[in-house]
């Protein structure tokens, strides 16, 4: 018997990947027939018949409860997806929070410089658009424009 164990090989699909197969399956509209005499378990859909399942990956997702019984066949247990959601965990108990008041302090002290230095900034933009408005030129007389109007010709 040991030469029987020994050249046993290990499952090609791991139990993670049978398990999100028969959840696909499911969703589809499959149920999943499982008979625990003879340990075997199978996906079954009218019009397309029945499919093999892992009997392991099928029982661990009932015990789970993401599986629930809904009626008998000839060959086993019928059970469907459970469409309720999870149970959430428990909240973790709360704790004790304590503030240190010390660092409020130095958060306020550097709003209030945040503040200062955000109406410095607006001061200064007001008296930008105040001294935008002094460089501007005067308007030019005629006699700017034309700087020989007054010179005569001596042709």
């Amino acid at each position: 018997m040991d030469s029987i164990a020994s050249s046993r090989t290990p499952p090609s699909v791991s139990k993670d990947k049978w398990l999100t197969h028969i959840r696909r399956k499911l969703a589809k509209g499959y149920v999943v027939i499982v008979n625990d005499e003879r340990k075997t378990a199978n996906f079954f859909k009218p019009g397309k018949g029945y499919e093999s399942c892992a009997f392991q990956a099928a029982q661990a997702m009932i015990e789970s409860g993401e599986l629930v019984h809904t009626g008998q066949r000839p060959n086993g247990l019928k059970y469907e997806l459970n469409d309720a959601p999870p149970a959430p965990p428990p909240a973790p108990a709360q704790q004790r929070v304590v503030v240190d008041d010390d660092d409020d302090e130095e958060e306020d002290t550097a709003q209030d410089e945040f503040n200062e230095l955000l109406g410095d900034l607006d001061s200064d933009t007001e008296e930008d658009e105040v001294d935008d408005d002094m460089d501007d030129p005067e308007p030019a007389s005629a006699d700017d424009h034309y700087p020989y109007a007054d010179e005569e010709d001596d042709d």
